[in-house]
């Protein structure tokens, strides 16, 4: 699992949604699987299931093999989105802060 966020951190993203972060090109999204009782001992019966698209095309998935991977993911996910977030909110409070500026010059 941490040789695929390293590889998910080399990519800026500049976008996010709630289960999404993305830029122009790519995407990663997440969903929940439920594993049957016959599957219980090889999965936690939750698994994160990671899909990295390019243009829109599946470029990667990724299933999380156990709690220890899926914590790893929401981690690196949480902290993506929560920069991405900051980002956009300074670029808004900028903008905010020219038009009051330039709306005082008026």
């Amino acid at each position: 699992m941490t040789d695929f966020i390293e590889k998910l951190n080399n990519i800026n993203f500049t976008k996010e949604g709630n289960d999404t972060i993305s830029n122009d090109d790519w995407k990663v999204t997440y969903r929940t699987k439920l594993h049957s009782s016959m599957h219980s001992g090889m999965f936690p019966p939750i698994q994160i299931v990671i899909y990295v698209t390019y243009q829109g095309q599946v470029a990667q998935t990724w299933g999380c093999d156990g709690d220890e991977d899926q914590r790893l993911f929401v981690d690196w996910f949480l902290k993506e989105r929560s920069a991405i977030r900051e980002d956009v909110w300074q670029d808004e409070k900028l903008k905010r802060n020219m038009g009051e500026h330039l709306f005082k010059q008026l």
